[in-house]
């Protein structure tokens, strides 16, 4: 059985506006949010959610859902099985149980691994190159945004019968009015009884927020935080370290849950050990990560295993509270090299010196001399 409980109690909105049952699911669904007065009933009936729930459940592995089960045939704990040890729950009970809103692309980073839909400021710097004569990289290649009626949503959400969570992302939830107003509305409407999760770049931490968040039954931040000092502020630009971690602090004396999710590309392996070191610090924080799959040219099988050996060395060291899926890391994936393909160096090259160069203090061969074997002169491809 392939069954996903996620289609039948979530909804997840992107900035772009389109609608899935996940973040990982790969959709493009529009709706118009005028036509709609109850949004359970809405997400019972509407017909293409109806079909992905049967064809999952007779056994489909479905390409919209392709990252599950990437991760499943690698023995790898995938998001649907979290999710179905999570919900335990019959298919009779078609509800909406969590939302995932994605308001805005609003956000103060331009991150390596990052995309324009979800990054205002990658979107300013895309035009930027562009009228510089750099026109053939992604962040020229902007998705028209749709106009979401955020009012509208937040305004369905609130009368959400079974409603046990919200998680805001982005973009960067913080820095976002419409998440601080939504918030308000909550409290003053006494609709505190739910979970909220955020996931934040802990850049910006504002006080009247994490105030209005300790009126909720449960807090998750979601803190996304892929390592420490240079090699932070390099790979989250123009991010900086001292405040990420004073962020931090403030955040953790709070009695919110709190997750750490690093990033795993070829940009933060070789100094994942002094994560691994800072991390243990925070012990209440649980660690699980994501690794970077797009853009591919940021695969951390990359980095020649000659460049691995402090990670290596220090692979007994692991985190005081990390998840199930960092032993399979640590014991095999760390080891795991594969040849960078033409088109993933000639993308790297592309990105690092047109863009990364361009933008950041720091030349990415002086931050990442081992690169030099694919983006080179004297690299034969």
């Amino acid at each position: 059985m392939k069954s996903c409980w996620s289609t039948y109690h979530e909804l997840n909105l992107t900035t772009r506006g389109t609608l899935s049952n996940c973040c990982v699911q790969n959709l493009d669904v529009f709706v118009d949010w005028n036509s709609i007065d109850d949004l359970d009933e809405w997400f019972r009936n509407f017909a293409f959610f109806k079909e992905i729930r049967t064809l999952l459940d007779q056994g489909v592995e479905l390409t919209e859902c392709e990252s599950c089960w990437v991760q499943e045939h690698d023995n790898i704990k995938s998001r649907r099985e979290y999710k179905n040890d999570f919900y335990k729950t019959d298919k009779d009970n078609i509800t909406i149980k969590k939302l995932d809103l994605r308001l805005s692309n609003k956000c103060n980073l331009q991150c390596k691994m990052c995309v324009p839909s979800a990054s205002d400021q990658i979107v300013k710097l895309g035009n930027q190159l562009y009228r510089e004569g750099i026109t053939d990289i992604i962040y020229n290649q902007i998705d028209p945004f749709i106009q979401t009626n955020t009012t509208k949503i937040l305004d369905l959400a609130v009368k959400l019968p079974n409603l046990k969570k919200i998680t805001f992302a982005g973009g960067e939830p913080f820095i976002m009015p419409e998440v601080e107003k939504f918030l308000s509305n909550m409290v003053k409407n006494n609709k505190t009884d739910i979970e909220i999760e955020f996931i934040t770049n802990c850049t910006v931490i504002k006080t009247d927020i994490i105030n209005l968040l300790k009126n909720f039954a449960n807090v998750l931040i979601s803190c996304s935080i892929d390592g420490i000092g240079d090699q932070l502020e390099y790979q989250r630009y123009p991010a900086k370290w001292e405040t990420i971690e004073r962020n931090f602090d403030k955040i953790y004396e709070t009695n919110f849950s709190i997750v750490l999710t690093p990033c795993i590309s070829l940009l933060n392996l070789t100094e994942l050990h002094r994560f691994v070191d800072w991390a243990n610090r925070y012990p209440k924080a649980t660690v699980i990560y994501n690794e970077v799959d797009s853009p591919e040219y940021l695969n951390f099988r990359y980095v020649p295993l000659s460049e691995r050996q402090n990670l290596i060395n220090n692979s007994n060291t692991r985190f005081l509270n990390g998840d199930y899926n960092w032993d399979k890391f640590f014991n095999r994936l760390i080891y795991e090299y594969i040849e960078p393909s033409t088109e993933d160096c000639k993308m790297l090259k592309e990105y690092s010196t047109k863009v990364w160069d361009y933008r950041c203090n720091v030349k990415f061969l002086d931050m990442y001399p081992w690169a030099a074997y694919m983006i080179g002169d004297s690299a034969e491809r």
